[in-house]
């Protein structure tokens, strides 16, 4: 199974400052995705999500929210037209 292969990850760390914040300590948010490309069109991968509401104090594991599982994608419309078509151009001239 050849393809592109790619992995991303987004950490953000929230917080809020002023006289009317809801949060009251640092949390940390962090988002990842394997993603390997089968075709133009078809893909499939496994995304993760975790959330620790107060960074100083994370507590257990099982005090955290953490969710994984695996995905498939699926690229409809014009997009999807154009990479297959750009892709077959890199094909036939070699570039």
């Amino acid at each position: 199974m050849r393809g592109r292969d790619s992995i991303t990850v987004n950490t953000f760390f929230v917080g809020q400052v002023g006289s009317d914040v809801e949060i009251d300590s640092l949390e940390l948010k962090v988002f990842w995705r394997l993603k390997h490309e089968l075709t133009d069109q078809w893909a499939f991968g496994l995304e993760a999500f975790s959330e620790i509401e107060h960074l100083a104090h994370a507590g257990s594991f099982a005090d955290q929210e953490h969710r994984i599982g695996p995905v498939i994608y699926f690229k409809v419309g014009e997009e999807a037209e154009n990479e297959a078509l750009r892709r077959m151009m890199q094909k036939s001239t070699g570039h």
